[in-house]
Order: structure tokens, then sequence, then C-alpha cells
């Protein structure tokens, strides 16, 4: 998970000069970091593991289509400073849960992993978005 949130971060100091843009940015990321948490907590056993998958891998096809809607723009220094230090807050927290969420499933037998592999991914997919 810090993997993807580095990623995130990453992915963020590609973002547009526009402080609103940039906002909006990370506010849609943090969405969808907390929709993968909602999606997360309803796993209760095997089945519902596969089931959340299938929706982990549609929100990291989000990401995507977020990642190239802001792709070709590049922020200002100090603009990225200042929508991460309101971000970070809600980034932490949502990677927090998200975690804990994942490390709840790891006791579910038959859970873990199509859960873990979907995060892995997620994560793999941030990875590589960052680095555009």
């Amino acid at each position: 998970m810090k993997r993807a949130y580095f990623g995130l971060i990453v992915l963020m100091l590609a973002l547009n000069g526009c402080k609103s843009e940039v906002e909006t940015a990370m506010s849609e990321m943090v969405d969808k970091f907390k929709e993968v948490t909602q999606i997360l907590k309803g796993v209760t056993d095997k089945n519902s593991a596969i089931a959340a998958k299938a929706k982990i891998e549609a929100v990291g096809r989000d990401m995507e289509a977020l990642a190239k809607k802001y792709n070709n723009k590049v922020a200002r220094t100090d603009e990225m400073k200042k929508a991460e230090e309101k971000f970070k807050p809600q980034m932490e927290q949502a990677v927090k849960e998200m975690t804990a969420e994942a490390q709840r499933i790891g006791n579910i037998p038959g859970a873990a992993e199509p859960i873990q592999s979907a995060l892995m991914a997620l994560g793999t997919k941030m990875q590589g978005l960052a680095g555009r």
C-alpha cells in the first residue's frame, strides 16, 4: 500500500498548475482509495473476495482514466505542495483504512489470495502511471 501511496504522490507531481485542477485530481484519487476500502469492507468469505477483486480492478481502470485526464499537465511546485498538504491527512487515512481491511481479509480462509492479487495489481498500475 505504501507503494501505491508513493505512486499517487509522484503522479500528482505530474499534474497541471491550476490549483483547482490539482486539488480536483487529488480529491478524485482520494475518493478512489476510499472506494477500494469500501469494497474491502464487504469481503466476508472467498466468494465475496472474488467479487471484490473484479470491483477493485474496475477502480484501477478508473484511476487510469483519471491519470490520462491529467497526464500531460505539469503542476508548479508551490501549488503541488499546497495540494499535498491539504490532502495528505485524507490520503494517509484512506491508505491506513485500506491496509487495515486488507489485513482483516488476510484472516478469512480463501479470501486473501484474490484480494492480495487485486491490490498488488492496483499498486503496480499506480507505479506505472506515476512513471509516465
